[in-house]
């Protein structure tokens, strides 16, 4: 009996360090599963995160094009949709400064693709948002940084209809009253221009973006003719209203001796907007074409222009708001119906 008591005892000390020994390995799986199961989290987390948010360092998802002063973002590429919740745009590609959002003076549509409900981020860099660069872009509802921004160019939100805040606006020393049309910010963003001291029209000089297209340079469309180049088209993007336009001298390092052209194949060349503008004709141009300035409806002044020697037919047709010429004394040759329609000189004149 005695050596049936041991051997219950051991039997039973065996079960218990089994059971024992059990438990322990049970806690340490459940321990280790939860750690693997937290770290696995984890790593999801991050990849959604990576797969929600384009870094400043991700240049693979933006086209671009060099300008006068560095890099200008043309296109943000969205190919597989993905709803984005912040995109910070980088501040420099190959080693230059990204200081566009869209070029001056052609409508890009840089951030068309944008879906969901996504912060775009604008670096420091970024002085000007050209016209057009986020219409459309309905998935964009905020947009930050841009503590340089200078200007916003016409059209530049347009119909941008979930976008609730734009938190450098203040600080720009220009937009375009059409600048965030269609939007929310419609009414309050006219109202923070109307209280400020912005300007209300550009002035542009030679100092033009001279990034080239084809026959364009900057706004300007031009052809070649005898002596050098006649401009044919000045490109008004976004619809932005002018108070003073300097013509350049020469483009393509050829003379501008022209503005539009005699055969009248450049009508209505010059979209100035509403405004009063005043156009300065460089001293190279020789001859103001057939109605290259016709129902420019802004223009109020042309100056500048001591080598014109002739003025063509229907020149200022319909030029309702043109008061002076400094140079009309000095040309040689103006058409009969060159301020054909242009009442307020022909009540002077």
């Amino acid at each position: 009996m005695k050596n049936k008591g041991i051997s219950l005892i051991v039997v039973i000390i065996i079960i218990v360090v089994i059971l024992v020994t059990l438990g322990i390995g049970i806690t340490l799986f459940s321990k280790n599963k939860k750690v693997n199961n937290e770290k696995y989290n984890q790593e999801d987390t991050k990849i959604e995160d990576n797969k929600n948010t384009i870094g400043n360092v991700d240049e693979k998802n933006f086209e671009y094009e060099e300008i006068d002063d560095g890099i200008a973002i043309i296109r943000f590429k969205n190919n597989d949709n993905i709803e984005f919740d912040k995109i910070v745009i980088p501040d420099s590609i190959d080693g230059k400064k990204v200081i566009a959002i869209g070029r001056k003076y052609t409508d890009d549509r840089v951030m068309q693709s944008v879906i969901g409900n996504c912060e775009v981020v604008i670096p420091k860099t970024v002085k000007f948002i050209g016209p057009w660069s986020f219409s459309n872009s309905n998935g964009v509802t905020k947009v930050s940084g841009g503590e340089n921004v200078e200007a916003i160019y016409g059209k530049a939100f347009y119909k941008c209809s979930n976008l609730s805040e734009v938190t450098f606006l203040k600080n720009v020393k220009w937009f375009s009253d059409s600048a965030f049309s269609s939007t929310p910010l419609s009414k309050s963003a006219l109202e923070i221009k109307k209280t400020s001291n912005m300007s209300s029209g550009l002035v542009l000089d030679e100092t033009f973006d001279h990034h080239k297209i084809n026959d364009r340079i900057g706004p300007y469309t031009y052809k070649d003719v005898e002596g050098g180049v006649a401009i044919t088209h000045f490109r008004n993007a976004g619809g932005d209203s002018y108070s003073k336009i300097t013509l350049p001298s020469e483009l393509d390092g050829k003379k501008v001796v022209g503005i539009g052209m005699m055969d009248g194949t450049s009508s209505m060349c010059f979209d100035l907007g509403l405004n009063g503008c005043e156009v300065v004709i460089p001293d190279t141009v020789k001859y103001i074409g057939k109605l290259a300035f016709a129902a420019a409806d802004g223009l109020v002044k042309v100056s500048g222009g001591k080598n014109v020697i002739e003025i063509g037919e229907e020149s200022f047709s319909m030029c309702k708001k043109l008061e002076e010429i400094t140079f009309i004394g000095n040309v040689q040759k103006v058409a009969s119906n060159a301020f054909e329609g242009a009442t307020l000189w022909n009540s002077k004149h």
